[in-house]
């Protein structure tokens, strides 16, 4: 069974994925917006989301 820090990763990952993709294919914003996206979503917001989860579990 996953873990909770794997299951919001995943959810996270997916969005980035959809993001960033979206963003390159709709838009003539400039090349390095879908990476950040990817960075931003995929790597930072689950890290912030399951540190937030684990101190509200610790208290």
């Amino acid at each position: 069974m996953p873990s909770r820090d794997n299951i919001v990763i995943f959810g996270f990952i997916a969005v980035a994925v959809t993001a960033a993709v979206g963003i390159d294919t709709a838009t003539t914003l400039p090349g390095w917006l879908p990476f950040a996206s990817l960075l931003g979503l995929g790597v930072i917001a689950p890290l912030l989301v399951n540190n937030y989860l684990d101190a509200r579990d610790a208290a």
